[in-house]
């Protein structure tokens, strides 16, 4: 039984205790309390006889494969009834007379089901709907209770929502990050064009000393000024071309979601590209008029 992400981290067990390779595995009930200085009793050590470095799963078309979990059939057709002989809270075995259900022992769902509105669902079908789901999320709360991201019902539209609220907060949010790297970046630049100044000017007062004509002058004075953006600049963007091609990788993008990528962000690489190199304009006129 496993569950993974993306190419970054490798299938891990659904539920595993301390380690990767050889962990401390629980096969069974689902515990709610256990002995922690006992746990290699619930949890007893494992060895992983195969494993699988790729993206698996995703939401959305996110991965190779959507929402996927491995389960074995064999053993689930083994396992099914143990819930009658389990200690909900412990995961030992109970006794026949005190297996009383929903007190010492719970039966968990034996049934997935998919439920689709018509494209032609009116507002009060699609509010009984939620309001049917919303019942049967509360009947199943215990269920809920181990873990508050695994919930008993999911609505697409409500997962679609969040996730287009997501990603407008992402955006925004890398928005700002972007702003503020660019301030940054103009900023540290000012300093060091300042803290430069006066070797700059000594420079050029010794070339005008030594005969140098004017027109070259200036121009060694804006190459003195360019190589504080080019060469951070040139840098940059290999290393995060570099670095985009690793994910493209890892995430497993389709050649449509590159694309958009490739178009976006090499508009918001041209705009800083430009405002970088006006300001490297404007920085090259300063020190000229300063000299």
């Amino acid at each position: 039984m496993v569950y993974q992400q993306d190419q970054g981290a490798k299938a891990k067990p659904i539920d595993w205790y301390m380690m990767t390779k050889e962990p401390y595995l629980h096969i069974g009930q689902p515990l709610v309390a256990y002995n922690a200085y006992e746990y290699r009793t619930y949890y007893p050590m494992r060895h992983i006889v195969g494993e699988e470095t790729s993206s698996l799963i995703g939401c959305f078309r996110q991965g190779r494969y959507e929402n996927l979990i491995v389960f074995s059939d064999a053993y689930f057709e083994k396992v099914k009834d143990y819930w009658k002989t389990t200690d909900m809270n412990t995961g030992e075995p109970v006794e026949p007379g005190e297996a009383v259900l929903e007190n010492t022992i719970h039966e968990g769902p034996t049934v997935m089901a998919l439920v689709n509105l018509p494209k032609s669902a009116v507002r009060e079908q699609e509010e009984r709907a939620d309001q049917i789901m919303a019942e049967f999320q509360e009947a199943h709360a215990y269920d809920e209770s181990f873990d508050p991201l695994v919930k008993s019902a999911y609505s697409k539209k409500e997962a679609v929502t969040r996730r287009q609220m997501e990603h407008i907060l992402e955006t925004v949010m890398n928005g700002f990050v972007l702003v503020m790297l660019l301030t940054a970046g103009i900023l540290m630049l000012h300093m060091k064009v300042n803290m430069e100044l006066p070797e700059i000017k000594t420079r050029y007062q010794f070339m005008e000393c030594f005969g140098m004509r004017r027109v070259e002058r200036v121009r060694n004075m804006k190459k003195e000024v360019s190589r504080f953006v080019w060469i951070p600049l040139g840098t940059g963007t290999v290393i995060s071309m570099v670095f985009t091609g690793i994910v493209w990788g890892l995430r497993d993008f389709q050649m449509d979601d590159i694309r958009r990528y490739v178009l976006w962000q090499g508009l918001i690489w041209m705009i800083y590209a430009i405002i970088q190199i006006g300001n490297m304009k404007w920085l090259q006129r300063m020190v000229i008029k300063l000299k």
